[in-house]
């Protein structure tokens, strides 16, 4: 690895991810730690990114990326690409999909 390289040292990432997940757990964080070190959600079976994981952050970027999911998830015009989809479980129909 180059000295002006962008990328983390394998175990630098898992120690990060570590963390991020961590503070997912305790924090309420309704997004992922995703491998790429990017917050995600999947919905209706894909999934979006909403934000960089920041090692240098206190809350890891989750903050920032909670924003953005709630930003998208309250636009009307993400949701006619996007609807939600009704799933059958036993006798009952359940809806899944965002919750904003």
């Amino acid at each position: 690895m180059t000295a002006n390289s962008t990328t983390l040292p394998p175990a630098r990432k898992k120690a990060i991810l570590q963390k991020a997940r961590a503070h997912k757990q305790k924090g309420g964080v309704p997004l992922i730690a995703h491998v790429t070190m990017r917050w995600a959600r999947k919905i209706g079976g894909t999934l979006f990114y909403y934000g960089k994981i920041d090692p240098d952050a206190k809350d890891f970027g989750a903050a920032a990326a909670v924003e953005e999911y709630h930003r998208v998830a309250g636009d009307e015009r993400w949701r006619v690409f996007h609807p939600p989809t009704v799933v059958p479980t036993g006798s009952t129909m359940r809806e899944t999909g965002l919750q904003a």
